[in-house]
C-alpha cells in the first residue's frame, strides 16, 4: 500500500480527536495526465474493524476541479471528535459516473485523545 496523503499503508499513523484533516486527490492517467472526473463522488471512511459492511465516519470530499481531476475536502473537527479513541482504519475511494466503486487506498491508523482541548471549570 501506498498509504494517502502520508499515512502509511503499513504503520499507524496518528489521528487526533478534535483537529482537522485536510485531503486533496489529483486523478491522473497513466500519462500523467489529468483524469476528468466530472460526477464522480470522492470519499473518506474510518471503521475500527475490517469485518464490518459500513463505516463508523464517513465524509465526501467534494471535485473542487473536475476538469483537472481534483477533489479537496476536510474532515473536520467535529466529525474527529467523535470518534472513539483507539485503532482504525482508513480509506479512500470514489465512485464514478457509471455507478462503479473504487478503492484508492486503506490504512491502519490510530485515534488518539486530544490533550490540548480543556473545558472549562464552574
Amino acid at each position: 500500500m501506498i498509504g494517502i496523503n502520508g499515512f502509511s499503508g503499513e504503520t499507524f499513523t496518528d489521528i487526533v480527536r478534535g483537529n482537522t484533516y485536510p485531503f486533496t486527490f489529483t486523478f491522473a492517467d497513466e500519462n500523467s495526465d489529468p483524469v476528468d472526473i466530472t460526477d464522480w463522488a470522492v470519499y473518506i471512511a474510518i471503521k475500527y474493524s475490517l469485518d464490518s459492511t459500513t463505516s463508523d465516519l464517513e465524509v465526501s470530499i467534494p471535485v473542487t476541479d473536475a476538469i483537472s481531476g481534483i477533489a479537496t475536502g476536510f474532515i473536520e473537527d467535529d466529525k474527529t471528535l467523535a470518534l472513539t479513541a483507539g485503532p482504525a482504519y482508513i480509506s479512500s475511494y470514489y465512485i464514478k459516473d457509471d455507478g462503479k466503486t473504487y478503492i484508492i487506498d486503506m490504512a491502519r491508523i490510530r485515534i488518539k485523545e486530544n490533550t490540548t482541548n480543556r473545558v472549562d471549570q464552574a
